[in-house]
């Protein structure tokens, strides 16, 4: 399921749990650090929707 497909209750309950989990884990980095943390945020928005998904489909 992709995030749009979420009810509006799950979109906003997920953006809330991943800018929670952002302002606590994001920091400024620079250079190669900033792609890593880039390529780990976008995971954690992956996972955080499928997660989602997985509680309202069940």
């Amino acid at each position: 399921m992709k995030f749009e497909d979420l009810e509006f209750d799950a979109r906003k309950a997920a953006i809330e749990v991943y800018k929670t989990i952002v302002i606590r884990e994001a920091g400024l980095v620079d250079g190669k650090e900033k792609e890593i943390q880039t390529a780990r945020l976008e995971n954690l928005a992956e996972s955080i929707v499928k997660g989602f998904s997985k509680l309202i489909e069940s």
